[in-house]
């Protein structure tokens, strides 16, 4: 495994037998190049792999970038269990590097994330770095970490206005990441997937603060009751974007709130 600017170890798990009800995990830490042991360390499996990363480092006095399983970085909100670690699996982990630390030092003063060279933009310590100092960053990210939720899901969180807008197809195919994004920006709702525009809750949720999101949605979601009600509390002329066959309950239902409903009707 090739170490993105650091020294790589790699880190073997086997399971010991306790009779207690969490299951306990002993990791081993290997130095990839030498086969020395740093460091042995226990863990549980409902762990976090951010936690698992606490203990390995205070054990082994060594500063750790990231856990990998293979080339797939493992988010540090997950645990062991959710990466599916189990007996005899083996994980590997990256060493902070000085060229790590001094481009994070340097967001840290302001430079910008394009002043990094590009050997180092994909490193993901660097770029959660930039959006701490940036969330719009996220649109200068090489396409491999535009396409990592965990990243992206920061970025909307931070308040990247156009963070949904880059991210990759799959991304933006997420029903997670859509609902994120459009809890900041409802007009994220153009960038949705045609899939998502046919997902009665991404509608609503886009409803909310982008009130022409209702005539793009899937006609399906448009003949749902609830979903076709909301929009015609935003905008009442969505009456005409609803299935006509819908148009007599709507306007029962709509009726008293305001005439659009009816008067449609009665054109109809």
């Amino acid at each position: 495994l090739k170490a993105q600017g650091g020294c790589c170890h790699s880190i073997s798990v086997g399971t010991m037998r306790t009779t207690t009800a969490s299951q306990k995990v002993t990791v081993h830490v290997h130095n990839a190049l030498s086969g020395n042991l740093y460091a042995t360390v226990l863990v549980n499996t409902g762990d976090t792999v951010g936690r698992c990363k606490e203990i390995v480092e205070a054990q082994s006095s060594s500063r750790l970038s990231s856990l990998l399983c293979g080339t797939l970085h493992l988010a540090e909100s997950l645990t062991l269990t959710d990466c599916g670690i189990h007996d005899g699996a083996t994980i590997q982990a990256l060493e902070v590097s000085p060229e790590e630390e001094r481009w994070i030092e340097n967001l840290s003063k302001g430079w910008g994330f394009k002043a990094i060279p590009r050997e180092m933009q994909g490193n993901r310590r660097v770029a959660h770095a930039a959006l701490a100092q940036n969330s719009n960053s996220f649109r200068y990210f090489p396409e491999e970490l535009r396409g990592d939720a965990e990243l992206v899901l920061v970025a909307i969180e931070r308040g990247g206005v156009d963070a949904f807008k880059y991210a990759s197809a799959e991304l933006r195919a997420n029903r997670k990441v859509a609902l994120a994004a459009l809890a900041q920006k409802p007009s994220d709702f153009w960038h949705c997937t045609e899939e998502l525009r046919g997902d009665a809750e991404v509608v609503l949720a886009a409803i909310e603060g982008e009130v022409d999101a209702f005539k793009y949605a899937s006609a399906e979601v448009r003949g749902n009751r609830r979903v076709a009600f909301a929009a015609l509390a935003q905008k009442p002329s969505n009456f005409w974007h609803c299935p006509k066959k819908s148009w007599p309950a709507l306007a029962a239902l709509f009726q008293g709130r305001d005439g659009s409903a009816r008067c449609s009707m009665r054109c109809w």
